[in-house]
């Protein structure tokens, strides 16, 4: 083999196998050689190095003679070996990814590592439904009588249970009130900014006129069953004035 057809990484693999400076061009690192060896003899060596390395599209080995210069047979050689060394090499990474697992595995079950507690992981909390969407939980208040007991107590228990603060009750409220209550809410402006438990209170002195027990007791027996009308509706609305005053449930019949 001529000198000029020694490739660049022959020079080099030459000059590091003799323990010499490898920077510089082709040139250079002959006549480096030539001035460590002058009889020639590197150049056996050189024709005996193979250097291997990776293409960086592939990430293949090939030697140093170029591929066009292999014949289709050796080009195969080279391609399988490629392969070869490919599957090799994930094959390693595998083994490693699995024998950390295992030395994990193995830490835990001895109590070097702490498992995770469930309170680290715990899910997050639900997002909380709109004023719109919480609206249709809540009833309407027209500020018919005897009716603003019940009415507070749905919207305290959806505050409690979705932790509205004051502003988003009082809107909340305002949605709700319709007729008379909702004219006296508007009927003066400090409605809107007080707080809801006192906005609530203000609510029950004008609203919460319920009749004595006796008044309910006498419309509960006032209340017959009318031909025009069916039996079911008049059982309900015995059923509803009844949960009024305290009434045995013979007395329904």
């Amino acid at each position: 083999m001529a000198d000029e057809n020694f490739t660049f990484a022959q020079l080099k693999a030459t000059l590091k196998q003799l323990n010499l400076p490898i920077a510089g061009d082709k040139a250079t690192l002959k006549k480096r050689l030539y001035s460590h060896d002058p009889s020639g003899a590197w150049r056996e060596r050189a024709r005996n190095m193979c250097v291997e390395d990776r293409q960086q599209t592939g990430g293949q080995a090939y030697t140093t003679r170029e591929n066009s210069r292999l014949d289709p047979i050796e080009r195969e050689m080279v391609s399988n070996l490629a392969r070869d060394l490919e599957r090799t090499r994930r094959e390693n990474e595998i083994m490693q990814r699995r024998l950390e697992e295992l030395r994990r595995e193995r830490d835990m079950a001895a109590g070097r590592i702490s498992v995770p507690s469930a309170a680290n992981h715990a899910p997050s909390s639900m997002p909380r439904p709109t004023i719109s969407a919480l609206g249709e939980l809540l009833s309407e208040f027209t500020g018919t009588e005897g009716i603003f007991e019940n009415w507070r107590k749905q919207l305290e228990l959806i505050r409690a249970t979705y932790s509205l603060d004051d502003n988003n009750t009082r809107i909340l409220i305002g949605m709700k009130l319709k007729r008379r209550a909702l004219q006296w809410f508007h009927s003066k402006s400090k409605h809107l900014e007080m707080p809801v438990r006192e906005l609530l209170n203000e609510m029950k002195k004008m609203f919460d006129h319920r009749p004595s027990k006796m008044e309910l007791r006498r419309r509960f027996e006032k209340r017959n069953w009318r031909h025009d009308e069916s039996f079911a509706d008049y059982y309900y609305d015995k059923v509803i004035l009844a949960g009024k005053v305290p009434v045995d449930e013979d007395d329904l019949r």
